[in-house]
């Protein structure tokens, strides 16, 4: 009867850490659904600031080439302004000239109506 008693109180102490290793056991399968669904999420935040990265870096690639353009724009620009500042100051360098042989012209247009009494 002592044996029966031993074995009916072992089998209780076996069944009360049973259920007791089933609660923990419940307990961690729930933690880890948990840490899975946070790494789920995680994976999904990253993947998001990755694509979110990556259209930034093509907007600022895009950027710079828009500003290398307009750059070589103005250079353009800029050296067409030269060129037509130095055709300004040949025409004018022209138009002295110019100026020159027409007052040297009405010299000599005098000076021939002196000769001829015209």
């Amino acid at each position: 009867i002592d044996i029966i008693k031993t074995l009916e109180n072992k089998l209780a102490k076996s069944e009360s850490e049973l259920a007791s290793f089933s609660k923990e056991n419940k307990a961690l399968t729930k933690a880890l659904n948990t840490e899975i669904e946070n790494d789920k999420v995680l994976k999904t935040v990253i993947k998001n600031i990755k694509r979110d990265a990556e259209d930034k870096t093509n907007e600022m690639k895009s950027a710079i080439k828009s500003i290398k353009s307009k750059d070589k724009e103005i250079y353009n620009l800029e050296k067409k302004t030269y060129n037509q500042q130095e055709s300004i100051e040949r025409l004018k360098v022209d138009l002295v000239k110019i100026k020159t042989e027409k007052v040297k012209h009405e010299k000599e247009l005098k000076q021939f109506h002196k000769k001829t009494g015209k």
